[in-house]
């Protein structure tokens, strides 16, 4: 009995009359006020999903510095590597760009777009989420993301590069009508770099990047403005898979091999580390960082039915 009663005390203290106070002076109110807005961050990351390990913040600059590796001092690739298909050389032919001044100008629509990629990465996670947004640990970790899947674009492409020396588009119709000795026909380095699309891969895995953190976090504290993000970025991918293919630069199994990396990298890398595989997005209540970042599941429920002419079961969903 003494025990039962000593547990329930200690369990369930009794209430304790508080002894009168002065209320608290404008002043002291306002202090506080601003203590906690100091100490508790506008964007947190959202509950439910794994955060940055440390095992992935030693993985990124390794990834990167691999892919600036091979970039900066590749092996030399090897001149026979074409391999070109009916389908890379009619499409590619059909969309190349004989005019030299029109050509160049697409050509720099698609670097544009490529290092615009990495720009807006950095102003989302620095300037937006850690700057504006005043958290810069959710800042360090989209940063950290970031840096593996564009990192894995970028030395997978240039590996593939420096491996394989397929030529690019412009050189073979160079070849083509002025003879490979021309030294018009002559690019140097990047000759026989056309598989796989870097430009594209990166551009792609940016925009799925920005789609997967907009539609999990409201960094931009407004909805609209996150939609905003996500399309703006895609519509800049499909430039410059367009302006790739205008301006001979690849062929179009090249694009296709750049699309399917930079979504591996960009979408389904971080959501199998990080985000998971719940359907969530804008609009499903997702932008609310306080909130529950379980994503609604269907759920059914089966009911007898019976009529005059049937008995049967019916299926009720709620979601």
């Amino acid at each position: 009995m003494l025990a039962a009663l000593a547990l329930g005390v200690t369990l369930f203290p009794p209430a304790v009359r508080a002894q009168p106070t002065e209320p608290p002076s404008p002043a002291e109110t306002a202090r506080e006020a601003d203590a906690d807005e100091e100490e508790e961050p506008t964007l947190r990351w959202p509950r439910g999903t794994r955060e940055v390990g440390v095992g992935e913040a030693i993985a990124a600059p390794v990834i990167v510095g691999t892919a600036f590796t091979l970039y900066l001092a590749p092996p030399s690739p090897p001149t026979d590597g074409r391999s070109l298909t009916t389908f890379d050389r009619e499409l590619e032919e059909s969309l190349y760009l004989e005019n030299d001044r029109a050509r160049t100008a697409v050509e720099w629509i698609g670097e544009i777009g490529f290092y615009g990629t990495f720009a807006y990465r950095a102003f989302d996670d620095l300037v937006m989420a850690g700057a504006v947004r005043g958290s810069w640990d959710v800042a360090w970790q989209l940063a950290v993301i970031d840096s593996i899947s564009l990192g894995l674009v970028g030395a997978v492409t240039w590996g593939s590069q420096a491996l394989y020396g397929r030529q690019r588009p412009e050189y073979t119709f160079c070849e083509d009508q002025r003879g490979a000795d021309d030294p018009r026909c002559e690019g140097g380095d990047r000759t026989n770099r056309s598989l796989i699309s870097g430009h594209l891969g990166n551009a792609v895995a940016g925009a799925s990047l920005t789609c997967l953190h907009h539609g999990r976090m409201r960094i931009y504290e407004n909805q609209t403005r996150g939609k905003a993000a996500c399309v703006t970025h895609a519509l800049m991918a499909v430039t410059v898979g367009v302006s790739r293919a205008f301006a001979g630069s690849h062929w179009p199994t090249d694009l296709l091999a750049g699309s399917a990396l930079g979504f591996v990298a960009g979408w389904v890398v971080p959501r199998l580390l990080h985000y998971g595989w719940d359907s969530f997005g804008f609009g499903n209540g997702q932008w609310d960082e306080t909130a529950s970042s379980e994503a609604s599941s269907l759920r059914v429920a089966v009911v007898p039915n019976a009529g005059r002419r049937r008995v049967g079961l019916s299926a009720i969903g709620m979601w």
